[in-house]
């Protein structure tokens, strides 16, 4: 089972190089075909949310952290959700991030769509540095792009993507996608961060192509 997987693997490195030597038109984000139906163990499913951008900074507790709709498709606790891509402008401090978690926040491009954004790593409880990597499957931060994988410290941008394709934003299709981020260094010790958990901002921000 584990050879026929790896043979998977090489097929699909090779198709991937094949691709980008012919430089394919539709040049969207590559392994949509990587096999992965179930999530990686450590997927954070709930967590306690800040909203910074909402007046007062309200929480919410047991936030359903696996749909971007749930995170960043509302600004303040119990407001009307905006699906994909969400809130124009909306600031969410992650209260309960695992250190050796990840989150997954599925998100669906719908046909049509007209977007670009970014996800920044904010300045205010801003906690450990944070990994991005868009990819079709759960968890996944390995079989992506390089321009949809991204380290970001405190204020610097975490995530940038659009759909129409770009050389220097991850390009979405219509499909379904999962946002994945990850403490860069589980180990790092800085303000916000616990023994087990820290505290991350992450600022969602998109406008129309």
């Amino acid at each position: 089972m584990r050879s026929a997987r790896y043979c998977r693997v090489a097929v699909l490195a090779a198709t991937l190089v094949a691709s980008q030597a012919s430089q394919a038109t539709d040049n969207l984000i590559f392994w949509n075909d990587f096999d992965s139906s179930d999530c990686p163990a450590g997927r954070i499913t709930s967590s306690s949310l800040l909203y910074y951008s909402a007046l007062g900074m309200p929480t919410a507790d047991n936030v359903d952290m696996t749909e971007w709709e749930s995170i960043w498709g509302r600004a303040l606790p119990g407001g009307d959700i905006e699906y994909w891509p969400g809130q124009d402008s909306v600031t969410v401090v992650v209260l309960d991030f695992v250190r050796t978690g990840y989150i997954a926040a599925h998100f669906n491009v719908p046909d049509g769509a007209e977007y670009n954004g970014t996800l920044n790593h904010g300045t205010y409880l801003a906690g450990a540095g944070l990994t991005a990597a868009i990819s079709t499957a759960c968890g996944d931060f390995t079989h992506v792009e390089p321009r949809c994988q991204r380290q970001a410290g405190a204020g610097e941008t975490l995530a940038r993507w659009r759909t129409t394709d770009s050389a220097g934003q991850c390009t979405l299709g219509p499909g379904d996608y999962y946002v994945n981020i990850k403490l860069t260094d589980p180990e790092q010790q800085v303000a916000g961060c616990g023994n087990s958990q820290c505290e991350e901002n992450i600022q969602s921000y998109w406008g129309s192509n």
